[in-house]
Parts: C-alpha cells; structure tokens; sequence
C-alpha cells in the first residue's frame, strides 16, 4: 500500500454530504404559474400550515458543485502522503528472554504478526533485527522477510534472568539510527523505556505453582531430600508430583497436593540408593520450568589440615577449626591442604604451601597496638567489622613487596595474604592469644571465606548443586562437559556458566578422570510469580518517521483551489436559481 493516511479524523468532514442531501431534500421547486391579471396573484401564495416536510429531492447543478467540492476538502483533511520509492524503515527488536516469557511465546508470536505489516506497509522495504534483552547474546535474526523473522522467534529459548534491557536497547537503537524503530517485547508493564524505544506487553496473570530448593540430610543411614514448593498464585492449586529417575527406568506413584494462595509446603522422601540421577516433577502448568528439581546428594571437596608441632596455646585454635568448618578434615596418612603453623622470631621461616601463620611470642607484652583500625577492599575481608579488636604489641612479619596487607592499625600491617594459588598464606601479624581476635565474628568469618577460596582453587572431584546460568567452578583444561537434559538427552558443550535449562552437568578433564557431577536446577523465584504479567501496545509509527519515509500529495493546493471554484461556481448557479421564475402574463 503506498497511500498513508496521516490523519483519519479529516473523515469527519463526509458527515457534510448527508447534511448536504437533506437541504436540498427540503427545498421546494419554484412552480411557474401562468395568469392574466395581477390582482390574481395573491391567491397563488401557499399557506404553511403543518411546517416544512420532505419533498422530492432538488435534482440542481448546485448540488452536485457543492458534493464534488465537500469529497475534495475531505481528502485534502486526510492530509494523504505517499511512500517514497527509495524509503527503508529499519525496525529492532528486543526480545526479553526471561524466564517468564516461556509462558508468552504464543502471544509473543502472535503479538508481532499483528503489529508488523502495519509498520511495513509505510516504506518501500523493511529490515528488520532481533536481539534478545541480553547484549551476551548472538543476533538471532537480520533481514526483510516478516515470516523468517516470527520462525527466528522460536529459538529464542526463554530461560534466563530479567535483566536491565537498557544496554540491548542501546544495541538495537545503534542499528536502526535514530530515524528507526526500536520494539521491546515483554510480559509485564513498567516506566518509560529508554532510547525511544515503544513497548509490546504481551503477558497476562496466569496461575503457578513451582518447586524453589532441595536440602539433603543423613536419617538412620538414608540420604533424606527435601524440597520447598511455593504457590505463586492468588487461588488455591491442586498439583500431582513424582519421583523418577531420568533414565525412566523406575517412577513412584503420584501424590497430590493443595496449597492455599501463597503458601509454601515441603515434599520429602528417601533418596534410590541406586544412585542413579532423579528428578522431583510437578504436573504441569502455564511456566513449566520450574516444575522440575533435578536431585543429587551434594559432596565438597575435602580441604585436609595440619598442624604440626604448634604451642600450645595455639592447640584450641585448630581444634575450634575442624569443628566449626564443614568438610575441613585432618587425615595424616592424606597430602595436607591447608597447614598452621606458628612463626617463631628466632626461627624466621615460613611454610611453602597453603598455611594459616600466627605469630608466637615469648613475651607478655604491656601494650596495646593503638591507632586507627581500617581494612583494605579484598573479598576476605569486605563487609568486616573490626573495630572491637584489642591486640597487643608482638613482633611482626616482614611484609614483602607482592603481599597484599588487608587490615591496618595506624601504620602497623595486622593480616597480610601473601602468595598465589597454591600458596596462600594468611598472616596473623599479631599475636592471637595476646588479642580478643578469636571472639570476634569477623576473625570466623575471614577464616571460613580463606578456607573456601583454597576450596575453589583445589582441582578434586565434587558433587555439587548449582542453579541455571550460574558461573562455573574452574575447570581444568580440555575438560569434557557432559549435559544431561531432563528428559536424558545428552550433549557435549564447552561452558562457562550452567545451562539455562535443568538437567545434570557431568565433568571429565583430560585423562578421562570425573572432576565434577552436578545437578542444574532452576531457582529464580522472581520469574516464577506470573501475578503480575500484563498487556500493553505502545508500539506506534512518529511523526518524524513518516515524513522520512513518505512525501506529501504534490497535488494538494491544486485541490484547494478546485474547491473554491466549484464553490463559488455553486453559490453563482445557486443565486440565479433564486431569482423569481413566475412567468407572469398581462392582458
């Protein structure tokens, strides 16, 4: 269609020609009369005596002049403008691809087959790009085929985390320029889009019901699971759930549960003791990513300590620290990950590999460390609070120049982490048992998060239970990444991150040895709430854009004048017509 109708109201203007028709329906024909005298002619005149009525339609000249003229204004309030022949419109999409619009993509589908032609029938061509809200992602679709465009839209796979879709926004309005058109396509309402961008709602509230997280503990030599699952909606729901493992090999019966509005409630249940890999499954909704909670009993690496030939007055501190840390085991006949030791001034040498080094001294000293206490940025010690710290003055270690000093008092270093992986060393540089260091809960927790880095960087098998899109442990090099697909399909991939889909992840390194099992659930339970999806169409072509893709009629001020002519023409013809046409004969 190359004609555009800039302004639809001018069709208010047809309603003059029915007004136009009744005029001329109650206007009386003049009636030629023929008489002899005129003393006579006074009884001609006609008395009123029931108002006007309809009479037969005035078939004039004038008439017509003035229709023709009324259709000619009409058009010209259309304010019509034509497509230019050399015009392309280039039109973005972004599509959210959180988890939340999988319950949408039939209405996202049907949403832009609606909403398209309308913008590419005003240019000559049309290019289009689709992007989703994550700026990571590859462009999923560049062209000028509208049907190639809504298949592209079907592998989108709609699985991950809302997003700010600000920075993809910024993407797509680099495209099109700033004489284009940038769509985002969503589920829910919300402010003003950045960028000149119009927003496609395409969501309604739907109900759901969705399983969040798994637990495990040990019960009478059995390996208990447990998992919490939420009713998102604002009615009571009834689901059925299930175990089965994902070979389909063995399934339990069907259960039923109710929940209120809002409620949570707990499944639980022994797990196989095959071992094989199972998955807790819900009946099925309108958001089924989140009626699946692959299970798999968690095992950490173990971190094994030791602390050979420390004080005594150091002897309490390890002891505190294998009972107070998970997984922290010491086991002589096994390597050691992690050793104490105590640093003797008169015998100045320091471990080679991981250690957690104190300083012992010999004397009571009388003094306290005074001056201000502050802390360098460093994921050991962020967030830390200590200022009730009290330490006394000890002999120090040297700090070096690649060692990195976490925590000051005035000018004197008291913790310094030195080394790299493999070698990290974490020094008291003062004396614990001369301190109220050991009372504190930043001293806990700096210890459990230098723990759990020498945990991260050890290269051993685990078992783990990990959520959707969620960053890797580090891997070792050439591993082999295995991910098993609810359903049991399996495929080979190279990751950074865990898929954006459950299943199970299985990881081998070089030599074919396990490194990693893990279990991929999903766990964002902001996707999972559809309360408060709407529906909402902004989607509408400027002003600006359709003066750069259409030019106006060439021919309009010809019409105006054309107007005015049969106007004047009418009046003209009109007036004669009133003059008297009574033949009037005398004798």
């Amino acid at each position: 269609m190359n004609l555009v109708i800039t302004n639809p109201l001018g069709l208010l203007g047809l309603i003059a020609l029915p007004i136009l028709a009744l005029i001329y329906f109650l206007q009386r024909r003049a009636k030629v009369v023929p008489i002899s005298t005129l003393f006579l002619l006074e009884k001609t005149e006609r008395e009123n005596t029931g108002g006007r009525r309809f009479e037969a339609f005035t078939h004039t000249l004038p008439f017509w002049l003035t229709l023709l003229a009324l259709i000619v204004l009409t058009w010209i309030l259309l304010l019509p403008r034509f497509v230019a022949p050399e015009s392309t419109r280039r039109i973005a999409i972004v599509i959210d691809s959180s988890a939340s619009m999988s319950a949408f993509e039939m209405s996202r589908a049907e949403a832009l087959s609606s909403v398209l032609p309308g913008l590419q029938d005003k240019a000559a061509r049309s290019e289009f790009f689709v992007l989703t809200h994550d700026p990571a992602d590859e462009r999923i679709y560049q062209g000028s085929s509208l049907e190639d465009l809504l298949t592209s839209l079907e592998s989108i796979d709609s699985a991950g985390s809302a997003l700010d879709p600000a920075p993809a926004l910024q993407i797509a309005r680099s495209l099109v320029s700033a004489e284009g058109q940038v769509i985002y396509v969503t589920d829910h309402t919300g402010p003003t889009l950045p960028f000149g961008a119009q927003r496609l709602a395409v969501g309604s509230p739907l109900p759901n019901v969705g399983l969040t997280a798994a637990s495990y503990e040990q019960k009478e030599g059995a390996t208990v699971w447990s998992a919490l699952v939420k009713n998102y909606s604002s009615s009571t729901e009834t689901r059925t759930w299930h175990l089965r493992s994902v070979s389909g090999q063995s399934r339990t019966p069907d259960q039923s549960i109710t929940l209120a509005p809002g409620a949570v409630t707990t499944l639980q249940g022994a797990f196989p003791p095959s071992g094989e890999m199972v998955t807790l499954q819900l009946s099925d909704d309108a958001f089924t990513v989140d009626n699946a909670l692959p299970l798999l009993v968690p095992e950490p690496k173990q971190i094994n300590l030791a602390a050979p030939s420390l004080p005594a007055k150091f002897e309490r501190f390890s002891e505190r620290l294998l009972k107070g840390f998970e997984n922290l085991t010491a086991d002589s006949s096994t390597p050691a990950d992690l050793e104490i030791t105590a640093y003797d001034p008169f015998l100045p040498v320091l471990p080679e590999g991981n250690a957690i080094v104190l300083i012992d001294e010999s004397s009571t000293a009388t003094n306290y460390l005074v001056g201000g206490i502050f802390t360098e940025p460093h994921p050991l010690i962020d967030d830390l609070n200590w200022s009730p710290l009290a330490a006394r003055d000890s002999v120090q270690i040297e700090v070096l120049k690649d060692d990195r000093v976490l925590l000051w008092q005035g000018e004197r270093p008291l913790l310094i982490l030195r080394g790299i992986t493999g070698q990290r060393q974490l020094i008291f540089n003062f004396d614990l048992s001369q301190s109220n260091a050991l009372k504190l809960p930043a001293t806990a927790v700096l210890l459990h998060r230098f723990v759990e880095m020498l945990r991260a960087e050890k290269e051993a098998y685990q078992v783990l239970n990990l959520e959707t899109d969620q960053l890797l442990p580090r891997l070792p090099e050439a591993a082999e990444v295995i991910h098993t697909s609810l359903t049991g399909e399996t495929s080979s991939q190279s990751l950074a991150r865990t898929p954006q889909q459950p299943g199970f992840l299985n990881v081998k390194d070089a030599a074919g040895n396990r490194f990693l099992d893990a279990s991929v659930s999903f766990a964002d339970t902001r996707e999972s709430d559809l309360t408060k999806a709407e529906s909402e169409n902004e989607v509408h072509l400027t002003a600006a854009a359709q003066e750069l893709h259409t030019k106006t009629d060439p021919y309009w001020r010809l019409a105006a004048i054309a107007v005015l002519i049969l106007l004047l023409a009418a009046w003209q013809r009109q007036a004669k017509a009133a003059q008297p046409e009574a033949a009037i004969a005398s004798t």
